[in-house]
């Protein structure tokens, strides 16, 4: 076959006839990812190609590294031709590697060009990317790739104030914030009682105990909602729960506000009772709870204390959690206060596990109430993606499925959009050559434009 032609990913006529003719120009709906409002609302020209895929790419950064890159052509450096030349140099040999495809995907889709990345190549698609991505906006991306929702990652104390701007603008796509309360669940790190101050000043509420905080979270979450937020999002190394009492974590919550030892108990306690209490707020709100499980952090302590946290040394973490997570969802349930819920867990030793839990639990109305979420960071390639379909199929409903999302950094991330609706047409004609399912295309497109965008739309009430 030819290298990413036409059909790239797609085995079969029906493949081909799916993905072109039912889902390849779809809005895309990417309800999780890390682009900053502030640089869509002011809406600044790049000022390079190496701007755009070197600056803040841990991706890039640890396939550079591998290759004995030094740093100052990784991460940080001045010369963003020899950044560039590194990155294009070492390029051919990311075989296997979704950057390749990646990297490939945007030459191809964005730039217009099918010249491969290479050291020989590289004066000329440094000149070629360059060319057009000082003169390209973040709306002129957003505006190609056909995105319709952003859905950005917010904390609780942001004011916002882009997000405001942006809807008041005359815009093709919109731009929600997301709650995100970890700092707030982190009573065992020095960051806590800092951060509880700024919380405090947005708010106007001294926090003493755990009554003041939860008044001043649900303060905040109100505002988000006013400001469009359809969703939270958690991060976890791993789930804690303990069930406790109020009284309980009111006397927990003061001994770290006094800066006393947290035991590893009374974290449990905490973190299980403020997860349940957001939980709820959610389900009163009709959010969205996304919980991404699994990341080992910052395994590197000598890089982490040179450059600090995200500078991608971070690894999977293989510490179950599935009994505690059931614990939790179960704690919400029992009030019928489970808001709808994304589960995502970076080590896929965990996908059946995610899997075979979420479909215990179901509310009428609410296709796939608690959804097991898209291959996500290490598994955001060929095989982890079709791994996560394949469980999602073999032990739920897979045409419940509420689709792929970027959780990125880049504007030009949107191939990835392109690369999950390639497989997964791919694999839903799979399901007919192979006979396990009838040729019916009408039902096949139905499903087809429901993983790719049209539950997530519904899911997310937008």
């Amino acid at each position: 076959m030819a290298f990413m032609d036409k059909d790239f990913l797609l085995d079969s006529h029906l493949a081909v006839k799916l993905y072109h003719e039912v889902v390849e120009n779809l809005p895309i709906i990417d309800y999780h990812c890390h682009l900053n409002a502030k640089d869509i609302y002011e809406n600044k020209p790049f000022k390079s190609i190496t701007d755009v895929w070197l600056n803040g790419d841990h991706y890039k950064w640890r396939f550079l590294r591998s290759f004995g890159v030094e740093e100052s052509l990784v991460s940080f450096g001045e010369d963003e031709y020899s950044r560039f030349l590194a990155y294009a140099k070492h390029m051919p040999y990311a075989i296997g590697n979704p950057l390749y495809h990646w990297t490939h995907l945007e030459l191809k889709r964005f730039f217009k060009t099918d010249l491969l990345l290479n050291e020989k190549n590289a004066k000329s698609i440094y000149e070629i990317t360059n060319q057009k991505i000082t003169q390209t906006r973040p709306s002129d991306i957003l505006k190609h790739f056909n995105v319709s929702v952003i859905g950005t990652t917010d904390d609780p104390v942001d004011d916002l104030k882009y997000h405001t701007l942006l809807k008041n603008s005359q815009l093709d796509y919109k731009v929600i914030p997301t709650f995100r309360p970890d700092k707030a669940l982190h009573i065992e790190l020095p960051s806590f009682n800092p951060w509880i101050k700024q919380l405090e000043e947005v708010t106007q509420i001294k926090i003493t105990d755990i009554s003041s905080l939860e008044d001043a979270l649900l303060n905040r979450m109100i505002f988000f909602n006013d400001n469009g937020c359809k969703s939270s999002d958690h991060s976890f190394n791993h789930i804690m729960f303990v069930k406790t009492t109020k009284e309980e974590v009111n006397y927990i919550l003061i001994k770290a506000l006094q800066d006393d030892h947290i035991t590893e108990l009374e974290l449990k306690k905490y973190k299980g009772y403020m997860l349940t209490y957001l939980g709820r707020c959610y389900k009163k709100l009709n959010w969205v709870q996304q919980y991404h499980i699994g990341a080992l952090r910052n395994v590197n302590e000598l890089i982490y204390h040179r450059y600090g946290a995200d500078y991608g040394y971070d690894s999977m973490n293989d510490q179950g959690f599935i009994e505690q997570l059931s614990q939790l969802l179960n704690e919400q349930e029992k009030t019928n206060e489970l808001p709808k819920t994304i589960l995502y867990t970076l080590n896929p030793a965990f996908n059946e596990a995610i899997v075979s839990l979420s479909g215990s639990f179901h509310e009428t109305g609410i296709r796939q109430k608690v959804q097991f979420g898209s291959g996500w960071w290490f598994n955001d390639q060929l095989d982890g993606m079709n791994r996560q379909l394949e469980a999602y199929s073999q032990m739920s409903f897979l045409t419940n499925f509420v689709g792929m999302t970027t959780d990125s950094r880049s504007f030009l991330s949107y191939v990835r959009h392109e690369y999950f609706r390639r497989l997964v047409t791919n694999k839903l004609a799979k399901l007919v050559e192979s006979g396990q399912y009838p040729d019916d295309f009408d039902t096949l497109s139905e499903i087809a434009k429901g993983i790719c965008y049209k539950n997530a739309v519904s899911y997310f009430d937008i």
